[in-house]
């Protein structure tokens, strides 16, 4: 197809003599003649080709999951694009717009088929009759009954309005009703017993829910019945139980429950028959109620006999209480038998009774000088001894002999054991005194003197010697005089030395000293001679040290030395030489 251009032609291109329309006819001819000359001659003008119609099927790919998507045609229509160069330029345009958009239009334009899953609901029956239990029934739509163009949603909403729909109705038609047996019962008496046993009457029970039917209430109960009639007299046989009665007794009991001592009477006492039952047997029946009869008649008697008491025997120690002043009575045994009283109140008012004569009987026997005697022990006493058999030079120590009170004892008189203790005093006190482990001889040290040099001097120092001295009676001993002094040498021994080291003096002596002076006082123009000025050794002391000692000789030369030269030398004249 050819480009289109633009070509004008003025007013007047033709006249007409007949009427506009016909100048105007006239004026359209020539128009379309020249112009359309004027564009086939035209280099400017091209000749533009325009697409044929193109199509393409594309399926929608954006579904959601489940979704079954739509295939949809997009078209490009003819003379959409062009081109001035070929036909088929201008159809490939069209092609690639269809390869392009396609999926895009299918995806905007086509839809999405959604099928219902699978949906189930539960429906329990609701029209059972009275006692039935329902059934519950599963009703299920099928997937891919139901259908949707907006979502997956939406069909399982169809599928499940389905179930919600016919559920019940479909449980109440298919579902069933199970009937649960109600508690059954039977009493049956047991038939078995032996003879005298009295049968028991047992209640069989088939509990509720043991039985169940599909059919009835009715049907399931029967079935419960049919067992309590099968096993309903067995049971009662197996489990029942046969009561056997106790027969008739009658006997004497002793009362047996009086206070120790306490002797109870005989009581008559009867029991009525079936006052014991066993469900085992009639021997055990009878054993029970012998059982109970023994101990109901003893509590019998207990309650309705007598008792009778003896006072009990006894026995104890009586002390004499008649003795005169000082004496300590003895003590003696005095015995009486049991029954020596009796009661019919109480024990204790036996033993009251046998307890008050026992006493009376029992002083009168202890107070007669016969059986007991009044025993006197000595006051304590006591005296002092020196001991007389001490080594010269021991001073002996004195000791006190004593016999504690109650040490002798007289069953005549105070006086008597005074006396037995006096005599001990008199035959022990010297001999105790003597014995070195009650009395010692103590020995005190004579004075111990040693003179002691001083050991510890200086290099030079004559050392001074001091007397250590122990005085008399500073140790003693209670073995010997030698024993007392020995432990005052030791203390010179021990201590004697150091004492000279401290108390002693070290006496050191100056050296000799000669020192030279010159004679210093002569006239004018002479000269003096030379003087030894001589302190001999020994000449001064000192207790510090030898060097203080000569100190002191140096300071006298130094003090004197030049005096001494000055008096005892002489004066020379020029040239002349000292002697």
């Amino acid at each position: 197809m050819g480009q289109s251009v633009s070509y004008s032609q003025p007013a007047g291109a033709y006249t007409s003599t007949i009427s506009q329309a016909d100048a105007d006819d006239l004026g359209l001819a020539k128009f379309n003649t020249d112009g359309q000359a004027y564009a086939d001659n035209n280099a400017a003008v091209k000749c533009v080709f325009k697409n044929t119609a193109k199509s393409g099927l594309f399926t929608r790919n954006n579904c959601a999951a489940g979704g079954t998507p739509e295939s949809v045609l997009y078209t490009v229509a003819a003379g959409i694009y062009s081109s001035d160069n070929s036909q088929a330029e201008a159809d490939t345009q069209a092609q690639n717009d269809v390869n392009i958009n396609g999926y895009a239009y299918a995806n905007a334009n086509g839809r999405c088929r959604f099928w219902n899953t699978a949906q189930s609901g539960s429906f329990t029956r609701s029209n059972c009759a009275v006692g039935g239990v329902p059934e519950t029934v599963v009703y299920t739509v099928p997937a891919g009954r139901y259908d949707s163009y907006s979502s997956q949603a939406a069909a399982d909403n169809l599928a499940r309005d389905e179930v919600n729909a016919n559920g019940l109705v479909n449980a109440n038609a298919n579902g069933r009703c199970r009937f649960w047996n109600t508690a059954q019962s039977g009493s049956f008496t047991r038939s078995n017993c032996a003879v005298g046993g009295i049968p028991e009457a047992v209640v069989y029970t088939v509990p509720a829910g043991r039985y169940d039917s599909y059919s009835s209430q009715a049907a399931a109960d029967n079935l419960a019945r049919d067992e309590v009639n099968a096993n309903g007299l067995a049971n009662a046989n197996a489990n029942g139980k046969c009561t056997f009665k106790s027969i008739a007794l009658n006997g004497s009991f002793t009362k047996n429950n009086c206070p120790a001592g306490g002797v109870g009477s005989s009581v008559p006492f009867s029991q009525v028959a079936g006052a014991k039952t066993s469900i085992i047997s009639q021997a055990d029946a009878d054993s029970e109620g012998l059982r109970l009869f023994n101990t109901r008649g003893e509590v019998y008697a207990n309650t309705n006999g007598s008792c009778t008491f003896n006072s009990v025997a006894l026995s104890g120690w009586f002390t004499r209480n008649n003795c005169a002043s000082g004496g300590v009575g003895s003590i003696v045994f005095f015995s009486q038998v049991a029954g020596a009283k009796t009661s019919t109140d109480s024990q204790a008012d036996a033993d009251s009774k046998g307890l008050a004569l026992f006493n009376s009987n029992g002083q009168a026997y202890a107070n007669d000088n016969n059986n007991a005697k009044c025993i006197f022990a000595n006051t304590a006493k006591s005296a002092v001894f020196t001991r007389n058999n001490c080594a010269a030079g021991g001073t002996p120590e004195s000791v006190t002999y004593s016999v504690p009170a109650g040490r002798y004892s007289s069953d005549v008189s105070q006086e008597a054991a005074d006396i037995k203790a006096q005599n001990d005093i008199t035959a022990n006190g010297q001999a105790y005194a003597n014995d070195n482990n009650n009395a010692k001889c103590i020995f005190w040290n004579s004075a111990q003197s040693r003179l002691i040099a001083r050991n510890n001097c200086a290099a030079g120092g004559t050392p001074e010697s001091v007397w250590y001295t122990v005085s008399a009676g500073t140790y003693n001993s209670n073995t010997s005089q030698g024993t007392a002094d020995d432990r005052a040498l030791d203390e010179i021994n021990r201590y004697g030395q150091n004492y000279a080291n401290s108390a002693g003096k070290c006496t050191f002596y100056s050296l000799e000293i000669n020192d030279i002076y010159y004679k210093n006082n002569c006239p004018p123009g002479m000269r003096g001679s030379t003087v030894y000025y001589h302190i001999p050794y020994g000449t001064y002391k000192s207790f510090i040290s030898e060097a203080d000692a000569t100190n002191k000789a140096v300071m006298d030369s130094g003090a004197n030395g030049q005096n001494y030269a000055n008096s005892e030398g002489y004066c020379l004249n020029p040239g002349e030489e000292e002697n």
